[in-house]
């Protein structure tokens, strides 16, 4: 079955788009500063999301851990993240739903994330989501999320353009680099962005507060 309309494909992001793990970005950081005798400054997420990882563990041994190296504390995150991501973290409500109807209008699909692709694999394995996606992209791997190059690769990749592809997007950093692309943003709300959600929602084709069939029907 081929895609009706002008859609072909659709990008997804992972985390607070198709699961409900923002909170591992937001908690884990702090509580390992804390462990360590730290304080985290009121600004930890907001200064790392828009980071790609190595950048962002960087910024956290700079401001808040300085007596642990980047390994160490790359480490240490990524033994508890494992084991959110392989038994906790639960899909957003109504994703399974979007990504039915989507895959039932023939759009080619794919996830673009930020966070490990093993570890994205892990959940999507468990949440059933797996076989709905060609594949899995790090989106670090082409500079990040503030790049349009790892939205563009993946567009290519599904066979698309720009303007045939849906990018599905929780964070705003992300949305506004994909939008100036010429992608037609699908701006999802996470309440770990509530404060750019107003933002979000003006540069997004489309919003949702939560995603469901309707959002399989876009284009």
């Amino acid at each position: 079955m081929s895609a009706e309309g002008g859609v072909r494909a659709a990008i997804f992001d992972f985390d607070g788009t198709l699961a409900d793990s923002m909170y591992l970005w937001d908690d884990l950081p702090c509580e390992l500063i804390r462990r360590h005798g730290g304080t985290p400054p009121a600004d930890l997420a907001h200064a790392i999301a828009p980071l790609v990882l190595d950048d962002a563990l960087e910024w956290i041994r700079d401001n808040c851990l300085p007596q642990l190296s980047v390994e160490q504390i790359r480490q240490e995150l990524y033994d508890e993240i494992t084991q959110h991501y392989q038994r906790i973290v639960p899909p957003k409500p109504g994703a399974k739903a979007t990504l039915e109807r989507l895959k039932a209008r023939g759009v080619r699909m794919c996830v673009l994330s930020a966070t490990d692709s093993e570890l994205v694999c892990a959940a999507l394995e468990r949440f059933g989501f797996m076989d709905m996606f060609e594949f899995v992209a790090y989106s670090d791997d082409w500079g990040g999320k503030a790049y349009p190059e790892c939205y563009l690769a993946a567009a290519r990749r599904l066979g698309a353009e720009p303007a045939q592809t849906l990018v599905y997007e929780d964070a705003l950093h992300a949305a506004r680099t994909a939008h100036a692309a010429g992608f037609r943003v699908v701006g999802v709300y996470d309440v770990h962005s509530d404060a750019d959600w107003p933002e979000l929602k003006r540069i997004s084709e489309w919003h949702c507060r939560e995603l469901g069939p309707e959002m399989g029907e876009l284009g």
